[in-house]
């Protein structure tokens, strides 16, 4: 199966997904108690991890590339977080968490369906008894709503002073959104390429609750925005069902109605 290296964007997506927002680590601590362990498939470079990390929360992740995960060690001197190379959509068992998440469109990243279904069922598998799913991901609409009619998109864009060219395009009959980018930086050309499988908010809470758990909160921001079908991302809040082991740890937020 292939996945596209992200490592290739280095700092460069740091720069453009900003720090992590206040109300991320808020969101956080309205769910767990301190000392929390918390797992994020995709970890990176520790855009959202260290802010975890820094506020009491007991972190680890995986992640594919090993380019992302030697800047998270630059960025992680104090050995914060532990973390290692690897796929959710493998049949590895990296322990018990109490929040498992998929941020900045990790889902997406998958290959294909398959892989976001097996992607999905390992997330849930590795949770601990009332354990939150925690997912953000791009809307299919943010992305299908900037193509022509051929389904394509060609444009010129800056980013701090640096020339980028771009040409992208939808193939629907996979769900796949493929891009390209031809930057002009310093020392000459350097080429990127992202890929995502899109999928829709409803098509992944079928998929999660048929593992059992339920969907607590339907946001398209971390402050909690209404979710509509107009929003350019989705952040689902999945919980696990109690069992007999215990009860749930805090009682769910709900989501804010408005703006």
């Amino acid at each position: 199966m292939s996945v596209t290296d992200y490592g290739v964007w280095g700092t460069l997506n740091d720069a453009l997904a900003g720090p992590a927002e206040p109300e991320f680590v808020e969101y956080f601590n309205s769910l767990l108690q301190p000392n929390a362990r918390v797992f994020e498939v995709g970890i990176g470079s520790g855009r959202l991890a260290l802010p975890l990390a820094k506020s009491g929360f007991r972190v680890s992740g995986i992640d594919t590339s090993q380019r992302m995960l030697q800047l998270l060690a630059e960025n992680d001197p104090d050995q914060l977080i532990s973390y290692s190379t690897g796929d959710i959509t493998e049949d590895r068992n990296f322990g018990r968490f109490d929040a498992v998440l998929l941020a900045y469109n990790v889902l997406s990243m998958l290959p294909n369906r398959e892989a976001q279904e097996r992607g999905l069922r390992n997330a849930c598998r590795h949770l601990a008894s009332n354990g939150f799913l925690i997912i953000e991901n791009v809307t299919p609409h943010a992305i299908t709503s900037q193509l022509n009619e051929r389904r394509q998109a060609i444009g010129v864009q800056f980013h701090d002073d640096e020339l980028w060219l771009n040409l992208s395009r939808y193939y629907p009959e996979e769900q796949r959104y493929k891009a390209r980018f031809l930057a002009l930086e310093t020392g000459g050309f350097v080429e990127r390429s992202g890929d995502l499988t899109l999928i829709e908010a409803t098509t992944v809470c079928d998929l999660v609750t048929s593992q059992g758990l339920d969907l607590i909160r339907q946001a398209d921001s971390w402050a909690g925005h209404q979710f509509s079908n107009d929003s350019a991302s989705y952040i689902l809040t999945f919980q696990r069902c109690a069992d007999a082991t215990g009860g749930s740890k805090k009682p769910a937020p709900t989501s804010r109605q408005g703006r």
